[in-house]
C-alpha cells in the first residue's frame, strides 16, 4: 500500500509504502512529529511503484520520502487516488 501523508494543510507530503494499514502508519509517524499530520489517501501498489513515484517527483524532494506540496505534486497524487477510486489502474498505467 502506498500512502500520502501531509504535514498540516500546506506542509510537505510523505510518499511511503507499508504492508500494514496507512492509518496505523500515520499514528506511528505522528508520535515523533511535532506538527499535525494528515492522511491524504492511499493506493494499492508495491515498493517498486513507490520508488517510481519518488523518481517522478524527484525535483520536488525535500529529503528522503518528503516532497514539497506544490501544485504539480498535489495534482499528481490526487490523480492517482481518484483513478484508483474509480477502478482504473492507477499505478500500472501512469507509472510505466
Amino acid at each position: 500500500m502506498i500512502y500520502f501523508i501531509q504535514e498540516g494543510q500546506r506542509g510537505p507530503i510523505k510518499v511511503g509504502y507499508t504492508i500494514g494499514k496507512p492509518e496505523k502508519r500515520l499514528q506511528t509517524l505522528q508520535t515523533g512529529h511535532p506538527s499535525s499530520l494528515v492522511l491524504l489517501g492511499h493506493i494499492e501498489g508495491t515498493e517498486v511503484h513507490e520508488k517510481k513515484i519518488h523518481q517522478f517527483l524527484g525535483f520536488y524532494r525535500i529529503r528522503g520520502e518528503w516532497f514539497r506540496a506544490e501544485e504539480l505534486v498535489i495534482k499528481f497524487i490526487w490523480s492517482l487516488i481518484m483513478r484508483l477510486s474509480k477502478g482504473l489502474p492507477a499505478c500500472q498505467r501512469i507509472l510505466e
